[in-house]
């Protein structure tokens, strides 16, 4: 996995979001990730509300492909990306804290364990998503993000070998 980062990625979280300065800032960076990323190219959609106004109607077609660059709502499980040159996570995949199966959880487990199990859960999301690309430990894949913790985050949890390069530096 090669991380491939622009230096001004930030964290993306609720109250961040909330700010319009912060959204357009987090499009600025989604948009530069997307035209410097090696195509083809692997974005899974996590959240609709994290794309470009004229691809937020995806999830009425759960895939689709622009320029080489193939964003997709329902590919996360099951899907070998083989061809994929590089992958893109908009956001670190936290489950929605509203859904009503969590809530249940939560309610029976109490609180400790339910962040351990739902910090859980978005591990093993993240690791799925862009472990679809790499499928043999000579894969060389781009690994993109706008978002800060997914950086933090692929480093501390994917058990393959990462490098970091610069965006002006080739494989």
């Amino acid at each position: 996995m090669v991380q491939k980062r622009l230096g001004v990625e930030k964290t993306v979280n609720n109250r961040r979001w909330k700010n319009y300065s912060f959204r357009k800032r987090y499009g600025k960076v989604r948009d530069e990730i997307l035209e410097r990323v090696e195509k083809p190219c692997f974005v899974p959609v996590h959240a609709t509300k994290y794309l470009h106004r004229d691809i937020e109607k995806l999830t009425e077609e759960e895939k689709k492909e622009i320029d080489g660059v193939t964003f997709s709502t329902k590919m996360d499980r099951g899907s070998d990306l083989e061809e994929m040159e590089s992958v893109v996570l908009l956001k670190y995949p936290f489950p929605n804290l509203g859904d009503s199966l969590l809530k249940a959880t939560k309610k029976r487990l109490g609180e400790k364990k339910f962040w351990t199990y739902y910090r859980d859960i978005a591990e093993r999301e993240f690791i799925q998503q862009i472990g679809r690309t790499v499928r043999s430990p000579d894969d060389e894949v781009e690994f993109w993000s706008p978002d800060a913790k997914c950086h933090e985050r692929l480093r501390q949890s994917w058990k393959g070998e990462t490098v970091t390069r610069k965006p002006s530096q080739k494989r």
